[in-house]
């Protein structure tokens, strides 16, 4: 079972997602054309983007977390991504930092746009800790930035469907 998230493919299939999810702003159109990729390219992505620096991802966090399954702009913060999962009812609690499963979203609500990153396999994927601007691989509780944000929860829901 490999251990880390670069030895994965990245080219597996999502599993099938509902080109019906309620979203506000986008025209049904729209909706049919996103096709999600799975958690394995997305961590796949996440990880090209840790070792290419080709992309200035300073204060992008929603941005990050989205393109890397392939979906288009749904949320123009991580708070307003939060909110929107929590009325879906599909926020849920961290009791353990390891039971975050691999590829989910974990948000938090460091002010006043809130933070959002993607869970790797002991680790997540976020932008503007270590360096501004730059994907890092970083401890899931984020311990240089206690204090100034707190776990809201993880969830794989998008407007979209679900990518977990």
């Amino acid at each position: 079972m490999p251990n880390d998230d670069e030895t994965l493919d990245p080219m597996r299939v999502a599993l099938p997602y509902d080109p019906t999810a309620q979203r506000l702003d986008i025209a049904p159109a729209n909706r049919e054309k996103v096709a999600p990729i799975s958690v394995d390219a997305a961590c796949y992505t996440e990880r090209e983007r840790v070792h290419n620096h080709s992309q200035g991802w300073a204060g992008q966090c929603q941005r990050n977390a989205r393109t890397a399954y392939n979906l288009p702009a749904w949320a123009t913060s991580a708070l307003i991504a939060a909110t929107m999962t929590e009325h879906h009812r599909a926020m849920h609690t961290v009791k353990r930092w390891e039971d975050i499963p691999r590829g989910a979203f974990i948000y938090f609500d460091y002010q006043p746009f809130g933070h959002v990153m993607v869970a790797g396999l002991h680790h997540a994927f976020s932008n503007d800790y270590y360096v501004r601007g730059a994907i890092s691989v970083v401890p899931r509780d984020i311990p240089a930035w206690r204090g100034r944000q707190h776990i809201i929860g993880w969830s794989f829901w998008t407007p979209f469907g679900s990518v977990g």
